[in-house]
Protein backbone atom coordinates (compact mmCIF):
# COMPACT_ATOMS: atom_id res chain seq x y z
CA UNK A 1 0.00 0.00 0.00
CA UNK A 2 1.06 3.55 -0.66
CA UNK A 3 -0.18 6.54 1.31
CA UNK A 4 0.16 10.08 -0.06
CA UNK A 5 0.16 13.22 2.07
CA UNK A 6 0.24 16.71 0.62
CA UNK A 7 2.85 18.80 2.40
CA UNK A 8 2.12 21.97 0.41
CA UNK A 9 1.50 22.95 -3.25
CA UNK A 10 5.05 21.96 -4.19
CA UNK A 11 5.71 18.90 -2.02
CA UNK A 12 4.29 15.47 -1.26
CA UNK A 13 5.06 12.71 1.23
CA UNK A 14 4.86 9.13 -0.06
CA UNK A 15 4.74 6.29 2.48
CA UNK A 16 5.33 2.75 1.21
CA UNK A 17 3.95 -0.09 3.34
CA UNK A 18 4.11 -3.82 2.70
CA UNK A 19 4.29 -5.19 -0.84
CA UNK A 20 3.79 -2.53 -3.52
CA UNK A 21 1.62 -3.36 -6.56
CA UNK A 22 1.19 -1.70 -9.95
CA UNK A 23 -2.07 -0.17 -8.66
CA UNK A 24 -0.08 1.48 -5.87
CA UNK A 25 2.29 3.02 -8.42
CA UNK A 26 -0.70 4.41 -10.31
CA UNK A 27 -1.88 6.06 -7.06
CA UNK A 28 1.47 7.89 -6.90
CA UNK A 29 1.17 8.96 -10.55
CA UNK A 30 -2.31 10.36 -9.92
CA UNK A 31 -1.19 12.18 -6.77
CA UNK A 32 1.88 13.73 -8.43
CA UNK A 33 0.01 15.02 -11.48
CA UNK A 34 -1.58 18.16 -9.91
CA UNK A 35 1.73 19.13 -8.29
CA UNK A 36 3.60 18.68 -11.58
CA UNK A 37 1.19 21.09 -13.26
CA UNK A 38 2.52 23.84 -11.01
CA UNK A 39 5.87 25.51 -11.68
CA UNK A 40 8.96 23.78 -10.29
CA UNK A 41 10.80 23.24 -7.99
CA UNK A 42 9.23 20.34 -6.09
CA UNK A 43 9.87 18.47 -2.87
CA UNK A 44 9.29 14.82 -2.14
CA UNK A 45 9.52 12.73 1.01
CA UNK A 46 9.60 8.95 0.66
CA UNK A 47 9.13 6.82 3.79
CA UNK A 48 10.49 3.31 3.23
CA UNK A 49 10.31 2.04 6.81
CA UNK A 50 7.23 -0.16 6.25
CA UNK A 51 8.18 -1.25 2.73
CA UNK A 52 8.81 -4.96 2.16
CA UNK A 53 8.77 -5.68 -1.59
CA UNK A 54 7.51 -4.84 -5.10
CA UNK A 55 5.47 -7.08 -7.37
CA UNK A 56 6.90 -7.57 -10.87
CA UNK A 57 4.06 -5.45 -12.24
CA UNK A 58 4.89 -2.66 -9.81
CA UNK A 59 8.55 -2.67 -10.85
CA UNK A 60 7.54 -2.39 -14.51
CA UNK A 61 4.96 0.33 -13.83
CA UNK A 62 7.41 2.31 -11.69
CA UNK A 63 10.17 2.05 -14.30
CA UNK A 64 7.75 3.16 -17.05
CA UNK A 65 6.60 6.14 -15.00
CA UNK A 66 10.11 7.12 -13.89
CA UNK A 67 11.28 7.09 -17.52
CA UNK A 68 8.35 9.29 -18.55
CA UNK A 69 9.56 11.87 -16.00
CA UNK A 70 13.31 11.54 -16.57
CA UNK A 71 13.64 15.05 -18.01
CA UNK A 72 11.78 16.50 -15.02
CA UNK A 73 13.69 14.83 -12.19
CA UNK A 74 15.98 17.85 -11.77
CA UNK A 75 12.86 19.88 -10.95
CA UNK A 76 12.72 18.00 -7.64
CA UNK A 77 15.08 20.09 -5.52
CA UNK A 78 14.46 18.55 -2.08
CA UNK A 79 14.06 14.82 -1.55
CA UNK A 80 14.01 13.23 1.87
CA UNK A 81 14.09 9.50 2.42
CA UNK A 82 13.06 7.96 5.72
CA UNK A 83 14.62 4.55 6.17
CA UNK A 84 16.19 2.14 8.60
CA UNK A 85 18.04 0.21 5.88
CA UNK A 86 21.75 0.83 5.19
CA UNK A 87 21.53 -0.14 1.50
CA UNK A 88 19.38 2.93 0.81
CA UNK A 89 22.29 5.23 1.67
CA UNK A 90 24.55 3.28 -0.69
CA UNK A 91 21.95 3.51 -3.46
CA UNK A 92 21.50 7.28 -2.90
CA UNK A 93 25.28 7.78 -3.05
CA UNK A 94 25.35 6.02 -6.43
CA UNK A 95 22.50 7.96 -8.04
CA UNK A 96 23.15 11.40 -6.51
CA UNK A 97 25.75 12.39 -9.17
CA UNK A 98 23.15 11.76 -11.90
CA UNK A 99 20.85 14.41 -10.43
CA UNK A 100 23.02 17.27 -9.15
CA UNK A 101 20.09 19.66 -8.66
CA UNK A 102 18.33 17.29 -6.24
CA UNK A 103 19.40 17.62 -2.63
CA UNK A 104 18.71 14.19 -1.14
CA UNK A 105 18.83 13.72 2.63
CA UNK A 106 18.39 10.50 4.57
CA UNK A 107 16.46 10.43 7.85
CA UNK A 108 15.88 7.72 10.42
CA UNK A 109 12.40 6.52 11.43
CA UNK A 110 12.47 8.82 14.46
CA UNK A 111 13.10 11.85 12.21
CA UNK A 112 9.90 11.85 10.11
CA UNK A 113 9.00 15.40 11.15
CA UNK A 114 12.41 16.67 10.00
CA UNK A 115 12.10 14.72 6.73
CA UNK A 116 8.68 16.25 6.05
CA UNK A 117 9.96 19.74 6.86
CA UNK A 118 12.94 19.35 4.51
CA UNK A 119 10.79 18.15 1.59
CA UNK A 120 8.27 20.93 2.23
CA UNK A 121 10.93 23.64 2.48
CA UNK A 122 11.13 23.91 -1.30
CA UNK A 123 8.93 26.73 -2.59
CA UNK A 124 7.23 26.75 -5.95
CA UNK A 125 6.83 29.78 -8.17
CA UNK A 126 3.31 31.23 -8.09
CA UNK A 127 0.84 30.12 -10.73
CA UNK A 128 0.03 32.93 -13.15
Amino acid sequence: MIRIDTLNDAALAVTLEGKITSDDIKVVETALEPMLQRPAPYGLMVDLTGFSDFTAGALFEDFRYEMSLIRRWNEFHHMSIVTDRNWVGTWVGMIQPLFPKIEIKLFGPDQRAEARAFAASVTSAPVT
